[in-house]
């Protein structure tokens, strides 16, 4: 299998070939996570109501039904966006 892992937060790149695996430091990675991501088709999206709503379940201030209402609302709120996952990162097979 052969798979690249981008850690933008830890800067790191993760490579697995052919059953042989690394980690490398990458300085410098985290300036280059919006325009990698855009490469692959993702776009910006604002995710703190979601990180917000995350927090308040962990934190015990709302219950999981509300939590998932919560979610369900986020997705219906912008009618452009799937309900289904996003698409998966390409593979280099």
């Amino acid at each position: 299998m052969k798979k690249i892992t981008l850690d933008f937060e830890n800067e790191t790149v993760e490579l697995h070939f052919g059953g042989q695996n690394g980690v490398e430091r990458f300085p410098g990675l985290k300036n280059l996570e919006a325009p990698i991501l855009s490469l692959l088709g993702y776009q910006s999206v604002d995710m703190r109501p979601v990180a917000d709503a995350v927090n308040a379940y962990v934190n015990g201030q709302i219950s999981e039904r509300e939590f998932r209402l919560l979610m369900t609302a986020a997705c219906l709120s912008d009618p452009d966006e799937p309900l289904e996952p996003g698409p998966e990162a390409p593979t280099l097979d």
